[in-house]
């Protein structure tokens, strides 16, 4: 009874250890998960109301743009401005008109010096200079500005535009939001997170009653980390903050503002110890009432195998004890399947075969005279035995041998099939290659705008098609059809003459590849440089049935071609002929539509966009633009007495003249009729007016042609404008020059008029 005392403890005691271990390691990882999660989830939330506070400004922003305009665009707005002297009342009085239309707190108009004209909210900041001021800059730059501000403690939204009226700008409209108590609370309500605006460290508005207000600034105070933006102003994390033992998630990002140094924060707050609080009265407790029903289940679970397991083994001990008594008739109660009775069933069967043992021998005592002759004839047999299998073991000995043999004979001709496939593999994925290079030279051609871009594209991919090679490309000359002229090469022997005619390429003379793998062998072409001792290759380059040029490759000597290399040099020859083609119809197509054929300057339509741009960087740039429009005089005059072609003659002449005087970096158009323009970047207003006489004198002294007769001499008159001084946009600055030139020509022509003189 001892016994079964003991093992049924040591069970008992060891099963609910293990099983309690196991309960209270899962309930203090699932405490530990929980907490984690709901921290992770203050964190997600927090960044969601970052999200959807931000959101909510940005729609304010849409909102102040969508009022703003409804007073830029109004007709009577933009004439007030316009209008030269007007009072500060009339201002005032047209403002509070158009504010019936949109809800606003802030409206403000500032000339284009930056002063203000009127302000709604605050009268008496009608003068100020406001011109410095981040919006007001960029505003009375013409672009659109939106930023926040702080003006006596109060946080507004600010959105700036420019108002433009008879193409000028005539000054700048602020309209704005104030950011108060009603907005931090309605951003409360959409994010569930206390929400405070700050103006370096002070609150300027907040979600929360007034008496918040002085407890927000000394913690800020005291903890200055919670308004600290990283230099790079990137995304925020969330950052504990523990005050008065009370745990908070803070949340800060910047708001976009002109005030120099002054720091706009939003800043968002969660209490985490109210999550953690709720966590430790409700689920905490269950986490401990589950745990304590587990421990109890495993204490039963664990006496019930105590027992189970104890009692079969009992047993079975007590049965063994009466078998070491000489009781051969005990046997062992199965009562389950399972290992134990497995156990019992052994036993049984080995008590069995021990009482039928004992009967053996006992008989065979009997016999022992019968067993000493038995024994001899099994000696006997044995020897016999011994012989065969020693016989057994010389046939195994040879049929390994002979077996051997044959592995050896397999594994060899597994070998070199194995080499012969590995071989056909290295070719697969060369071609693979080669088709690969192959497309990506056909998608870079495409992509080329100048010749020199394909040329550099075609040299990379052929020398990485044949690397072992160098090599060259070769075009037809486009004025001397019967030379060719070398345009790119690569690798360390060249691979012909820089310039060479027809005749001398085989491959352009029988019209397809040509291969040389020995020189003393073959015939290799004279274009190739006399002392080198290599292996060349020559494909033609046809294009409709005529030769465009010719790609060479030269190898060194020994190296052995295959028909499939021959057959891809081939191909990439094709895909560089016809890519070259269509580039050279691109550039030519391209050409006529920005030249002008007559004159072979730039046309009117290539002015109009590089006017603009040239403007836009003038803007950029700060650098004025100078603008010249010349006519020639009296060229009806030219029409009537030497007829249209001594017309054309003139304005040929006038155009190659331009051509060569300008500079480089100015841009000569032909702007209709006998009329030109110049655009002159970085170019002042006073060394616009000297190249334009410069012109002047040098027309004169042209001598113009018509079929060997000299035309009489020619003159013109010339308009000057530059950007901005005489004007803010593209077309008025033009229009400007034309008028200029129109006073050249009503003062007696053959002069320059700078605008405004």
């Amino acid at each position: 009874m001892k016994t079964r005392g003991n093992l049924f403890q040591k069970i008992s005691l060891s099963t609910c250890a293990v099983l309690t271990m196991l309960v209270l390691s899962t309930l203090i990882f699932l405490d530990g998960r929980l907490k984690e999660t709901i921290s992770a989830r203050t964190r997600q939330s927090l960044q969601d109301g970052r999200r959807t506070g931000s959101g909510f400004l940005n729609d304010r922003s849409e909102l102040l743009l969508l009022n703003a305009r409804v007073f830029v665009e109004s007709p009577q707005f933009k004439s007030l401005l316009a209008t030269p002297g007007v009072d500060r009342e009339t201002i005032v009085f047209t403002l509070r008109e158009l504010s019936q239309v949109a809800e606003t707190d802030l409206l403000m108009v500032t000339d284009a010096g930056g002063k203000v004209l009127a302000r709604l909210d605050k009268p008496d900041q009608s003068g100020e200079d406001l011109g410095r001021r981040a919006d007001i800059r960029e505003a009375l730059q013409g672009k659109e500005y939106a930023s926040f501000f702080v003006e006596e403690e109060t946080l507004y939204q600010v959105l700036t535009l420019p108002v433009i009226s008879e193409e000028r700008l005539q000054g700048a409209l602020s309209i704005g939001f104030a950011v108060d108590h009603d907005l931090a609370q309605r951003i409360r309500e959409m994010t569930g997170c206390e929400v405070s605006f700050w103006a370096d460290e002070t609150v300027v508005a907040l979600s929360g009653g007034a008496d918040q207000k002085d407890r927000l600034e000394r913690r800020a105070r005291s903890h200055p980390e919670i308004l600290s933006i990283p230099a790079d102003r990137g995304p925020l994390d969330p950052r504990p903050l523990e005050e008065g033992g009370r745990r908070s998630l803070i949340l800060a990002w910047p708001l976009e503002h002109g005030l120099g140094s002054q720091n706009l924060n939003v800043v968002l707050e969660l209490s985490l110890s109210e999550a953690l609080a709720f966590y430790e009265r409700g689920i905490r407790l269950r986490l401990i009432l589950i745990g304590i029903f587990l421990m109890v289940l495993s204490l039963a679970a664990s006496l019930w195998l105590a027992q189970s397991i104890a009692s079969p083994i009992l047993r079975l001990a007590t049965a063994a004890g009466e078998i070491a008594k000489g009781n051969f008739s005990q046997k062992v109660r199965i009562e389950s399947q399972d290992e134990v009775g497995i156990l019992g069933e052994s036993f049984n069967r080995m008590v069995g075969d021990l009482q039928k043992t004992r009967d053996d021998l006992l008989a065979s005592i009997d016999k022992q005279g019968t067993l000493m002759d038995a024994l001899t004839r099994s000696v006997a047999s044995e020897k016999q035995r011994a012989q065969e299998l020693e016989k057994a073991q010389e046939e195994l000995t040879i049929y390994s041998r002979e077996l051997e043999q044959k592995v050896a004979q397999r594994t060899g001709e597994l070998g070199q099939a194995n080499d012969n496939l590995t071989f056909r593999l290295d070719e697969l994925k060369q071609r693979n290659r080669e088709i690969t290079l192959l497309s990506e030279m056909d998608d870079i051609l495409q992509a080329c705008m100048t010749a020199d871009e394909a040329y550099t594209a075609v040299g990379r991919t052929v020398h990485q098609m044949f690397p072992a090679a160098s090599g060259g490309l070769s075009l037809m000359d486009s004025q001397k059809r019967d030379l060719l002229n070398v345009v790119i090469s690569w690798g360390e022997v060249l691979a012909s003459q820089p310039v060479f005619t027809w005749s001398q390429c085989m491959g352009l003379r029988r019209g397809r590849l040509h291969w040389v793998e020995d020189p003393r062998l073959g015939i290799p072409c004279p274009h190739l440089p006399k002392e080198s001792n290599v292996a060349s290759m020559c494909v033609p380059m046809m294009g409709q049935g005529k030769a465009l040029g010719a790609l060479h490759l030269v190898f060194p000597l020994g190296t052995v071609i295959s028909d499939e290399q021959r057959q891809i040099a081939g191909t990439v020859t094709k895909h560089i002929s016809l890519s070259l083609a269509n580039l050279g119809l691109r550039e030519t197509l391209r050409e006529q539509s920005i030249r002008d054929t007559l004159t072979g300057l730039f046309n009117r339509r290539y002015m109009e966009e590089t006017l603009h741009l040239e403007v836009a960087r003038a803007i950029r740039s700060e650098r004025p633009l100078g603008i010249i429009m010349l006519d020639v005089d009296h060229f009806k005059r030219f029409n009537d007495t030497y007829g249209h072609d001594g017309g054309d003659a003139v304005l040929k002449e006038v155009g190659l003249f331009l051509k060569k005087q300008t500079r480089e970096g100015d841009i000569a158009c032909r702007f209709g009729g006998e009329e030109f323009v110049l655009i002159l970047p970085a170019t002042p207003l006073e060394e616009c007016r000297q190249i334009a006489e410069q012109i002047r004198e040098a027309v004169k002294k042209l001598e113009i042609r018509k079929n060997q007769q000299v035309m009489e001499p020619i003159s013109v008159s010339l308009g000057v404008a530059v950007f901005p001084q005489h004007g803010r946009t593209a077309e008025f600055v033009l229009q400007t020059a034309d008028e200029a030139l129109y006073r050249s020509k009503e003062e007696g022509r053959d002069r320059v008029t700078v605008s405004g003189s």
